[in-house]
């Protein structure tokens, strides 16, 4: 067993020891001990894996003055004399580390002491001190970090597990401390003191966790367990210090808080547990801020937080409440803000000997509802309250602190303020595909229109034909249709059309109303009245109208009505040449080139009594430039019946298709952009068959279907027409 120095040798110091080891009094001697093991050297490394063993007082088993040394422990320490720590250095930027096991008897044993600036103390190993006031771990100069990842064991009288004395220090412990002193003592400011680990104090009037200087910081995510009277979880004595409890504290001496804080400014986070003999907080600094997310139980007769003498809270957020409400007592927080997680889940505060007045908030983020929540506040007067009976706005809701049950109870109302803004954009979603799908298949009526001719001509070269048009399907509707035509030439003619719609059916909450006429003119340019050889044709039309547009109601939602203005516009260039294939029958292919535009106009929606916010949609629409071609099939199969069938397909040189987007007073949906989500069809397939019948040289009656695959959605828009042609 060896303890190796290395580093700037003085003279006559040795490299290296094996003497026999001097057992600790009344205990079995260990066979080949060393003595004290020492260094001045600055920049020296210590490597003890063996067993050092001291009696004497004042002196430690290792012992080292120089600046950066490096100390490490991997065997066995046994220091039995006064003032004799296991290791000890005084040299700023020390680095020691235990692997091993520390054990010391006498008085101020400490396991490890280091008294210069910038020490790194580190014990993964054991340290067991017996003597009084003998810590585990001291740190005596600044800026100090004291590690313990492995076991302490104190039983003397104020012997501390850790014990800092400098600015500056960062305290971790993430193994076992049971101490007979306190927990953690710190004496400096700006120290940083973490526990994720275990603490127990087995001794009356010791703490946890106990600092003394301006700033520190205390995070528990560990345990803390105290023994007797005045045995504080944590106490906070520093000014602008924060305390932090993620684990659980449990102090369990009759005048023992969970937490103490005496400095002012102080910060308080509990998020876990904290169950006292005394008061789960007492407060006796000003200025203090507490945010109990978690649960406090005080001793019997006391209170969760307890406000004494020169005490004040600045502000309380509390989410503890159903049976074991968070209980108050002395001068009120300023400001209390109670966090609602749940109709069932929400903070209530019962105050006792309330003095002072504060003003009650709902925390942000609570998860209000339409309810009552009762009891939030008892012991409560209304002469302590600022604010009570008060109307204010959280999110979607709108709530009030109001008179509770009994005398100083008091109830948190809250109400709906405005819709679901969720499901307000999903019930937008669906009015949009339902708009895209009205606004295709009057795109599609328009399209259709193009094509409507009047070529019964008489000796004056003028034609009229009435008739009626049927588009079924959900937003379908029917028409009165007049065309007329008159030929400036033998092989050329000019026409218009007319179509008014007198019924219309509604869709997905989009019903046509006021639909103005549909107006239309053509230009047509035809070789020979059999239509054999080449035709011309150029046509438009044009309709607008008003859509009567109401949201679906989802839950939560307003089913927001408002109306706008909606137009379609077509026009279009096609090419035909008439081919005989038999006696009586032509067959015409045909291209064309055509632009529609189908769009509804912005506006707003209608206050209503069910409708407090309406909200402001857009300008939305459709628009595609459209290569057509097919083949159309015209013959007659007597002399006055005669029939035509037609089929082509269409593509979309390029295509445009609006998202809905708009805005509201909604909280959450201030302005909205969705995709109606409505299938877009670039290649469409089209097909017509009809029927004409020859009432008389210049008269005619005709009907025919047309199908044609929409812009947008899936369903086939259909038409239907049905018309006398005579000539003049």
């Amino acid at each position: 067993m060896r303890a190796i120095i290395r580093g700037r040798r003085p003279a006559g110091w040795l490299m290296a020891l094996a003497v026999p080891c001097i057992g600790l009094a009344g205990g079995p001697a260990r066979a080949q001990c060393s003595g004290q093991v020492s260094s001045t050297a600055a920049g020296a490394t210590i490597t003890q894996a063996g067993c050092i063993s001291t009696s004497a007082a004042d002196t430690s088993g290792i012992l080292s003055s120089g600046a950066g040394t490096t100390i490490i422990n991997a065997g066995t320490i046994d220091t039995t004399g006064q003032n004799s720590p296991g290791i000890q250095s005084s040299g700023d930027n020390a680095a020691i580390t235990n692997t091993g096991t520390i054990t010391t008897l006498g008085r101020s044993g400490h396991g490890v002491r280091s008294d210069g600036a910038d020490a790194v103390i580190v014990n993964r190993g054991t340290i067991v001190t017996r003597g009084q006031n003998g810590p585990a771990l001291r740190s005596g100069g600044a800026r100090a970090t004291l590690t313990n990842a492995g076991v302490i064991a104190t039983s003397g009288i104020g012997a501390h597990g850790i014990r800092s004395e400098a600015d500056g220090d960062t305290i971790t412990n993430s193994g076992t401390m049971t101490v007979s002193g306190n927990g953690v003592r710190a004496f400096n400011a700006q120290a940083t003191i973490r526990n994720s680990g275990t603490i127990v104090v087995t001794e009356a009037q010791y703490r946890g966790v106990w600092a003394s200087g301006a700033g520190n910081v205390i995070e528990n995510t560990g345990s803390i367990t105290t023994a007797g009277g005045l045995g504080h979880g944590i106490w906070l004595e520093g000014a602008g210090g924060s305390i932090l409890n993620a684990g659980s504290i449990l102090a369990q001496g009759a005048d023992a808080a969970g937490l103490y804080v005496s400095g002012s400014g102080t910060g308080v986070v509990n998020r876990g547990s904290v169950v006292a003999g005394a008061q789960g907080i007492l407060v006796e600094a000003p200025g203090v801020t507490i945010l109990n997310l978690g649960s406090i139980a005080p001793g019997a007769g006391r209170a969760g937080i307890e406000v004494r003498g020169a005490g004040g809270v600045v502000a309380l957020t509390n989410a503890q409440g159903g049976a074991t409400p968070l209980s108050y007592s002395g001068a009120l927080p300023a400001a209390y803000r109670v966090v609602v997680r749940s109709v069932s889940d929400f903070g209530r505060l019962s105050a006792s000997n309330a003095t002072g007045s504060m003003a009650f908030g709902v925390e942000e983020g609570s998860a209000l509802s339409v309810a009552r929540y009762r009891d939030v506040l008892t012991g409560v007067p209304a002469a302590a309250l600022a604010n009570e009976e008060t109307r204010f706005e959280a999110g979607r809701h709108a709530w009030m602190l109001t008179a509770g049950a009994t005398a100083d109870s008091w109830d948190l109302l809250a109400w709906l303020r405005g819709p679901d803004a969720a499901n307000t954009r999903a019930a937008l979603q669906a009015s949009a595909g339902a708009v895209r799908g009205v606004l295709a298949q009057r795109a599609a009526v328009t399209i259709d229109a193009l094509e409507l001719d009047c070529a019964a001509f008489d000796q004056s070269g003028a034609c009229v034909s009435v008739g009626l048009r049927g588009t079924p399907g959900g937003a379908g509707e029917g028409a009165a249709l007049v065309t007329a035509a008159f030929r400036l030439a033998p092989d050329w003619r000019l026409g218009a059309v007319l179509d008014q719609p007198f019924a219309a059916g509604s869709q997905g909450g989009v019903t046509p109303r006021n639909t103005a006429p549909m107006v239309g003119a053509f230009l047509v340019h035809q070789r020979s009245a059999e239509a054999v050889g080449l035709t011309l044709r150029a046509a438009v039309a044009y309709r607008q109208g008003e859509l009567r547009i109401t949201r679906p109601q989802l839950p939560e939602t307003e089913p927001g009505t408002g109306r706008a203005r909606a137009s379609s516009i077509a026009f279009g260039l096609e090419a035909a040449y008439g081919l005989p294939v038999a006696e009586g029958w032509i067959a015409q292919p045909h291209l064309g080139l055509r632009h529609s535009d189908s769009r509804r106009q912005g506006y707003a929606e209608g206050a209503a009594e069910n409708v407090e916010y309406p909200i402001r949609h857009a300008a939305f629409g459709l628009r595609a430039t459209t290569a057509t071609a097919g083949l159309r099939l015209r013959g007659a199969v007597s002399p006055r019946l005669s029939v035509m069938a037609g089929a082509g397909a269409e593509y979309d040189l390029r295509a445009e298709a609006d998202r809905a987007e708009g805005g509201s007073d909604i909280a959450g949906l201030e302005s909205y952009s969705v995709d109606p989500g409505r299938h877009g069809n670039r290649l469409r397939a089209v097909g017509s068959a009809g029927l004409r019948h020859a009432v008389a040289a210049n008269q005619a009656v005709m009907a025919q279907l047309s199908l044609r695959q929409p812009m947008a959605g899936n369903d086939a828009a259909a038409s239907v027409t049905l018309r006398y042609a005579i000539g003049f």
